[in-house]
């Protein structure tokens, strides 16, 4: 079955097109990660976002922002 344009599939927003920079080292690191969940970097750093960021708050001392 082939996907809908515009119409979100895994979570409840359609994604939008974005540019990060990082070293070729850095992504190559992240493009294994994402290979090794089986995942498409688009979701990878989804997956990291919406699941460590809390994680990753506390153990900096970042007060919590408005998701």
């Amino acid at each position: 079955m082939k996907r809908m344009k515009n119409v979100p599939i895994l979570h409840d927003e359609v994604k939008q097109n974005y540019t990060v920079a990082a070293c070729p080292s850095s992504m190559a690191k992240f493009d294994i990660l994402a290979d090794s969940l089986g995942l498409s970097r688009s979701e990878c750093f989804e997956q990291i976002c919406r699941n460590h960021i809390n994680r990753l708050r506390s153990a900096f001392n970042i007060d919590a922002v408005d998701d």
